[in-house]
């Protein structure tokens, strides 16, 4: 398994803390699967190996009878790899590429799984939930400018100069290719201090799209919440996209605006010293949101519309949610 793509072979400090602590816990109880309980929203949404990790938490004793214990034996029975196209990571052409990513014996493994797990449905629990316009997030589109393609292709010529040459991997490697690519997507500038703006980027059209709904919808009292998790404010020190979005606004005449969590010595765990933050449709505002930690300490009312500026890694944090009747005529 350690060919297949996806699957999560780096050891991490938290897991294995958890993992001590389950064991602890479960010892006290002479090994049954008693005294510990978990939650979460997202019991897959990275890989499939995840339940076999909820597993190891919650069902060592179960998976050791079933002779489960190792992934690669859980794998061999519950999963299978797929063999498809994909586009190389430099973007210079197709490669095929082998991926865990489909189930099988799944009455079987469901069957295991439900002996710990007790699953509640979105619509189980039939819980209040904003309403969205036109029931799914709208995607604003944004043409890669000339100077934009000519820096991909610089990053093409990276990446293959690691293939053919020696590089150290203290100068180049993968890792900061693909940085310097996300950097670029969002603001040419975020790696070329010398770049012009680009008015059809993707920063001018957050800023069109604030200001135009900041208009429309002025009589309704709505709030607008900004997400971006590059590019936090550095006091000035050097380009920031919350600072130019931040000036773009205010040259628009958007001047009801604050931020929450943007500071670079604001902690963003939702445990920390620091208050709640409230989005409230009293005023008409836009608020932009820098680390991507609001959930847990967030109040966000009806009358709220929320933008991206760039799209996150993890594909749970993609899907919309439901969409009951809306209260009101709402702009988004």
């Amino acid at each position: 398994m350690a060919r297949i793509a996806d699957l999560p072979l780096a050891n991490s400090q938290r897991a294995f803390d958890l993992y001590l602590k389950t064991r602890h816990t479960m010892g006290l109880y002479r090994g049954q699967h008693r005294g510990v309980v978990l939650s979460t929203a997202t019991p897959v949404a990275n890989s499939m190996a995840e339940i076999h990790t909820f597993q190891r938490y919650l069902q060592p004793n179960t998976l050791e009878a079933l002779g489960l214990k190792q992934f690669d034996a859980w794998a061999a029975t519950f999963g299978e790899t797929v063999t498809a196209l994909e586009i190389a990571p430099d973007g210079s052409g197709y490669r095929l590429s082998t991926r865990f990513a489909r189930f099988i014996n799944v009455p079987d493994l469901m069957g295991v799984f439900c002996e710990l797990a007790d699953i509640r449905t979105k619509e189980m629990l039939d819980l209040p939930v904003p309403y969205l316009r036109g029931h799914k997030p709208r995607t604003v589109t944004c043409r890669p400018s000339s100077a934009l393609k000519a820096y991909v292709q610089s990053l093409v010529r990276r990446a293959e100069r690691l293939k053919t040459d020696l590089v150290d991997p203290r100068v180049d490697n993968m890792l900061s290719i693909t940085n310097d690519g996300r950097k670029a997507a969002l603001d040419l500038r975020l790696v070329d201090p010398t770049a012009l703006a680009d008015p059809e980027g993707k920063v001018a059209k957050c800023a069109h799209e604030v200001h135009e709904i900041w208009q429309r919808t002025a009589r309704f009292k709505t709030a607008q919440l900004v997400f971006c998790d590059l590019s936090t404010p550095k006091g000035g020190k050097e380009f920031s996209v919350y600072e130019d979005l931040r000036f773009d606004l205010f040259g628009r005449g958007h001047v009801s605006h604050r931020r929450a969590l943007s500071s670079p010595g604001v902690p963003t765990c939702p445990q920390s010293s620091h208050p709640p933050v409230t989005v409230r449709t009293s005023r008409n505002e836009s608020i932009q949101w820098w680390r991507f930690r609001p959930r847990a300490r967030t109040a966000a009312w009806d009358g709220v519309a929320r933008h991206r500026c760039r799209c996150p890694r993890a594909a749970s944090a993609v899907a919309p949610p439901s969409t009951p009747a809306p209260p009101r005529p709402l702009a988004r």
